[in-house]
């Protein structure tokens, strides 16, 4: 029991970018697993971060001269 317990933990993904292929090839797929969970996201424009952080239901949005900042979280 503890086992399966263990394998259904969500997995608290941060994002560094918000180019074309995350909207379009990464998070389609991450948003399909059952143990995942869009934490942070990052981008260079932090409108757009908090574009994808409402899109795609990340909790975090980050401007990247913030990124150093992701790892404490």
């Amino acid at each position: 029991m503890e086992s399966e317990a263990k394998a259904m933990r969500k997995i608290k993904w941060g994002v560094m970018g918000t180019a074309f292929i995350c909207e379009r090839s990464t998070f389609p797929g991450m948003l399909q697993a059952e143990n995942c969970e869009m934490y942070a996201i990052a981008g260079r424009n932090m409108e757009k971060a908090e574009r994808f952080k409402e899109t795609y239901g990340f909790q975090k949005a980050y401007e990247s001269d913030q990124m150093p900042e992701m790892r404490y979280y």
